[in-house]
C-alpha cells in the first residue's frame, strides 16, 4: 500500500525542503503536544484526541466556549465521536484542562 502511495508522487516534488520541514515541524510539534498531555498512552492511536484537545484549547483561549457541536463542525467529526474524545478528555484529568462538557 505505502509502494502505491510513493509510486503516485511526481518524480520532482516542488519545495521538497520547504515541505520536510513543515511535515517533521507538525509531527514534532504533535508528539511533544502529547508527550506533555498523554505521557503513558500512545502516539498514533491517540492523534484525533491530540487534535480535538487543540481546537478546545484555541477556543478557550480565543474566549470563545467550545461546545460539543462547535467542535465536531470545525473538525468534521461526527458528533458522537467529538462527544467521546471530549469525555477521554475531560475524564483523563489533564493539566490546564479547565473545560468541561454537557
Amino acid at each position: 500500500m505505502l509502494d502505491t502511495l510513493l509510486d503516485a508522487l511526481p518524480d520532482k516534488v516542488e519545495d521538497r525542503k520547504l515541505r520536510i520541514v513543515y511535515c517533521s515541524t507538525l509531527i514534532t510539534l504533535l508528539r511533544l503536544a502529547h508527550i506533555g498531555r498523554f505521557p503513558r498512552r500512545g502516539f498514533g492511536k491517540d492523534l484525533q484526541l491530540i487534535v480535538v484537545y487543540g481546537t478546545v484549547m484555541l477556543a478557550y483561549l480565543e474566549g470563545r466556549k467550545p461546545t460539543i457541536a462547535s467542535v465536531a463542525r470545525y473538525l468534521q467529526l461526527p458528533h458522537e465521536t467529538t462527544r467521546r474524545y471530549l469525555k477521554t478528555l475531560v475524564g483523563s484529568r489533564i493539566r490546564q484542562c479547565p473545560f468541561s462538557f454537557r
